[in-house]
């Protein structure tokens, strides 16, 4: 956006304003995708997610998530340190599958818990 605004100028129409835009996606050689495009993208990716979650309870892969969590918040609590919420381990946990899913691999739970509690 930075290098779209340098190239249209201080006073741009939107022709100009999105001339530039192309032209910096092109330099910086970026793919513009459309609005409604992106959404419905996000939208699909947002539901496999939740899906995967849902298989994640269903397997009980999300208690031991649960236990882990309780383990690391007491060892943290003993040692005088604080601990993050339940709800950011949780949102932790759907950003570190965005990038697994998207690549389609397989998930190792533990691995995966690991690196959300940070060791």
């Amino acid at each position: 956006m930075r290098k779209a605004r340098k190239l249209a100028g201080k006073r741009q129409d939107i022709g100009t304003a999105m001339t530039a835009l192309h032209q910096a996606a092109s330099d910086l050689k970026v793919t513009l995708t459309e609005h409604a495009t992106a959404m419905m993208r996000a939208g699909e990716a947002a539901k496999r997610l939740d899906a995967f979650i849902a298989q994640l309870r269903a397997r009980g892969a999300m208690r031991e998530f649960t236990k882990m969590f309780k383990r690391r918040r007491l060892a943290a609590g003993l040692r005088g340190e604080g601990f993050m919420s339940y709800a950011v381990a949780e949102l932790r946990l759907r950003r570190a599958l965005v990038p697994l899913l998207q690549g389609g691999g397989n998930v190792h739970t533990a691995t995966l818990f690991a690196d959300v509690f940070g060791s």
